[in-house]
């Protein structure tokens, strides 16, 4: 079977990227594929923020990931610079800035992109949504 990493660059507001790049995912592992890592990019950054609550009648995308990992154990993995360009801090981030805060709900965790290329070495295909 095959390896992937999967690139999540879209927002979850304005596309249904985040949405397809989840159904994929899912797919691959029903196919017995390995998901070496899931990273997000971007606007893509914005799936892993946990003060986001869409209208009870729209998915939750931050709720779907990690079940999506609670189920599979895939890495999910953000930009830590982009995460922080757009307000979205790990807790250790927002005690060294002073906030009282922090919104990069765990499972999601922070890596730079060098970690990202280095893992995506392992992985046969890269896809990106």
């Amino acid at each position: 079977m095959a390896r992937y990493s999967i690139l999540v660059t879209s927002s979850p507001f304005t596309s249904n990227g985040g949405a397809n790049a989840l159904a994929y995912c899912q797919q691959l592992v029903r196919d017995n594929h390995t998901i070496d890592q899931v990273f997000f990019y971007q606007d893509g950054v914005f799936h892993a923020n946990a003060f986001m609550h869409p209208p009870s009648d729209e998915p939750n995308s931050v709720k779907q990931w990690v079940a999506f990992h609670e189920q599979t154990n895939t890495p999910l993995v953000v930009c830590i610079t982009a995460a922080a360009r757009r307000g979205v801090l790990s807790q250790q981030e927002a005690e060294e800035l002073g906030y009282n805060a922090y919104n990069l709900l765990p499972p999601f965790s922070q890596t730079g992109l060098s970690d990202f290329f280095t893992k995506l070495h392992d992985s046969d295909n890269l896809v990106q949504f």
